[in-house]
């Protein structure tokens, strides 16, 4: 068949026809429109795929841990990744993914030929690349108009965004940037010496960060160096989370929490800890009536990922069923459950198993800094979730940061802490949080979907739906009954028989009682007489 050539002129439609087809179009289009009112309609475009290479996991540097906080920054952004060590590189592995990132931790580079194969192929492809560390490539290095220089044992401070004068690493030499034709990200600076560099620089794909180890300041710096480089039109925005919630936790301080922020206009998210057992008892229910009660404040509600004892082995058969309970047991409640939140090394060390089973319900989540350092050599990142959370502690970043308010941010960045144990803690907590006038985005405000077989809970411009339904917010804690019976009643097996037989003994024995008190009368009225005579 022959195939009309691109300039060819395509015939004109006759106006009749004109009319008819714009009918038609415009008939379909709202036929969709009303059959469909409440599915989300964001367009998603397949997850890019790309390489991970490291030399060095630094353990025992400055840069221990920044492979794996490269790989959630990769996670936060949507990005399926494989991770792996440069010297396992293959000739043409490349040609599966979009982009390559290295991790540069070793100052004394081997030589060895897996180097060479990758910066071949990058060429070959013409795929972007993003370089952390030491030693970048002679042919991007060129690209770049790149001359680096070495710094002196000093701690360097980091100003980008909102951040101003962070510490970036610790007091030690460190390259930077001393001159390049790329556009510059944030500045790194050393006090005493009054020398100033660019954080990291970009240019036609080819990125390179002299220096990225992990942290709060160093990880929301990346971020907006990464963003452009994956040329995410999208800005971010800030939101505070509490995290560390269960049903034991003083349930009046988690009410009057709600009730102090939603007074200082702070929207909030409290993310909680999934319950699989005892669910029907007053405790439990007295603890989804304060989250219902949380929710009508401006709040929002995360189901944390179940944690599984890594001695126990991940269990998935159970895991799905028992997750989708808890989310189906908070749907039950009017609760809308709009992300998930997980501990990093949990997720990136099972993603496999763990993620498609614990947490495939959400497309929202919040991926929290490991406190317990862990090390990876190899892992695959599969299971991606559109809307994520730059994770950062808030005590991390609060003395740098400056511009409060209008400040953009390159990835949404939830702001977390434990919940409080006392009301004191709480107190304070919340007149830094005023005091400090930063500007915390309501979490419902975005497009945010969460689904079980039973149940599809979303929100979209503040509204909660529960199944398509707009749910009404409870703005009061309805009183829970404490008369429950936590045991189920036994069986008694001749019952009536021995409580005929307790009966009877009972009125022998009281019969008794009577006979001997009616011959102790007697005798002493027979002794008195004798006494007498």
């Amino acid at each position: 068949m022959r195939r009309r050539p691109l300039n060819q002129a395509v015939p004109k439609l006759k106006p009749s026809m004109t009319r008819l087809l714009i009918l038609v179009i415009s008939f379909c289009t709202a036929a969709s429109v009303t059959l469909q009112p409440h599915v989300i309609q964001a367009e998603e475009q397949p997850p890019r795929r790309v390489l991970l290479l490291f030399d060095s996991l630094a353990i025992g540097t400055a840069r221990e841990g920044n492979v794996e906080a490269m790989l959630r920054l990769l996670a936060v952004k949507g990005l399926q990744a494989k991770l792996q060590r440069v010297d396992e590189y293959r000739e043409g592995q490349l040609a599966e993914y979009r982009g390559l990132v290295f991790m540069a931790n070793n100052p004394k580079p081997d030589g060895s030929n897996a180097r060479h194969l990758y910066a071949e192929d990058l060429l070959r492809y013409g795929l972007p690349y993003l370089h952390a560390g030491y030693d970048l490539p002679s042919a991007f290095a060129e690209r770049l108009r790149l001359r680096t220089a070495l710094s002196e044992a000093e701690q360097a401070q980091v100003t980008i965004g909102p951040l101003e004068g962070a510490p970036l690493g610790e007091a030690e030499r460190m390259p930077y940037i001393s001159d390049s034709q790329g556009t510059p990200y944030g500045s790194v600076a050393w006090p005493s010496s009054g020398k100033q560099a660019p954080f990291a620089v970009l240019e036609q794909g080819i990125a390179y960060a002299p220096v990225f180890v992990a942290g709060a300041a160093s990880e929301l710096a990346m971020a907006y160096m990464l963003k452009d480089w994956l040329g995410d039109s999208r800005t971010g925005s800030a939101h505070l989370l509490l995290k560390e919630i269960y049903p034991f936790t003083d349930l009046a301080l988690l009410q009057a929490t709600a009730d102090a922020l939603y007074d200082a206009g702070l929207p909030f998210i409290y993310s909680v800890r999934p319950v699989f057992a005892n669910t029907d008892f007053p405790a439990m229910r007295r603890y989804l009536e304060v989250l219902k009660y949380a929710q009508s404040r401006n709040g929002t509600i995360f189901a944390e990922a179940p944690v599984v004892s890594g001695a126990a082995g991940i269990q998935t058969s159970p895991i799905k069923e028992k997750m989708a309970g808890f989310l189906n047991l908070l749907a039950e409640s009017s609760i809308v459950p709009l992300g998930v939140g997980a501990d990093a090394g949990l997720y990136l060390r099972n993603e496999g198993q763990f993620a498609e089973e614990g947490m495939a319900f959400f497309r929202s989540s919040a991926l929290y800094p490991d406190s317990d350092a862990f090390y990876l050599e190899q892992a695959e990142l599969n299971t991606t979730f559109p809307e994520s959370m730059l994770c950062v502690r808030w005590d991390e970043l609060e003395p740098y940061w400056k511009d409060r308010s209008s400040a953009t941010l390159p990835v949404d960045v939830a702001m977390y802490a434990d919940f409080f144990t006392d009301a004191a803690g709480m107190e304070s907590a919340l007149r830094r949080w005023k005091s400090d006038w930063i500007v915390f985005a309501d979490f419902k405000k975005g497009r945010h979907l969460t689904r079980t077989e039973a149940y599809s809970l979303e929100s979209s411009q503040g509204t909660l739906a529960i199944n398509g339904s707009p749910i009404g917010l409870n703005d009061a804690v309805r009183a829970v009954s404490a008369d429950y019976a936590y045991r189920e009643e036994e069986r008694k097996s001749l019952e009536r028989l021995f409580t005929v037989q307790n009966y009877v003994y009972v009125t022998v024995i009281c019969f008794s009682l009577i006979v001997f008190g009616v011959f102790l009368l007697i005798g002493v009225r027979l002794y008195r007489r004798k006494f007498m005579k």
